[in-house]
């Protein structure tokens, strides 16, 4: 009996000194990711819900109007991610455009904001223009340049017709719309 009880001593005495170098032990080279090879996951730093971001022009009036349902703000890109974003830029005569997509980001200095996903863009008439409508995919705009920019397919429509290409650059801020490559149109006589 006593023999018994030395036999599970020491075995329970050799089970806790190879647990502890367990442990304690350091991983080896290639033993799997350290710590610093493992990149902590992104988070947010804070979140808009129904938000509205506002740029004023010299003369106090809204040059541009960011709106969202949510806006995740990630401090390591430095870019707020907006779910439903909708774009409200005026141009020099006054033309209100708006732009919405499923997707979007917008810079830390709100300098630009990038559409993803599908994006249709409209612009009402107004006294000089028909009104306009866009749809592409993937929009860069730049706020500062009053530019909006894609090089996927875009389709154009106003009343006379539908022009479709690839690729545009629309300079809002001047009204002009200008597809890149394989531009085709479709109007009406009227």
């Amino acid at each position: 009996m006593a023999q018994g009880r030395l036999l599970f001593l020491l075995l329970a005495a050799l089970t806790t000194a190879l647990l502890g170098v367990l442990l304690t032990r350091q991983p080896d080279e290639g033993s799997g990711p350290s710590a610093e090879d493992t990149t902590p996951q992104e988070r947010p730093d804070f979140f808009l819900e129904d938000f509205e971001l506002v740029e004023h022009d010299e003369q106090g009036a809204r040059r541009t109007v960011l709106r969202g349902e949510l806006g995740e703000h990630f401090p390591e890109r430095g870019e707020l991610a907006v779910q439903a974003p909708r774009l409200a830029m005026r141009s020099h005569a006054g033309a209100a455009w708006r732009a919405r997509a499923p997707r979007g980001t917008a810079d830390r200095e709100a300098q630009s904001v990038a559409l993803h996903e599908a994006v249709t863009i409209h612009r009402p008439a107004t006294e000089e223009r028909p009104r306009l409508t866009v749809e592409t995919r993937d929009l860069h705009i730049d706020l500062e340049a009053g530019e909006a920019v894609t090089e996927a397919p875009v389709t154009a429509r106003e009343p006379a017709g539908t022009m479709r290409g690839t690729g545009m650059t629309l300079d809002y801020r001047r009204d002009q719309l200008q597809l890149h490559a394989k531009v085709r149109g479709q109007y009406e006589l009227r």
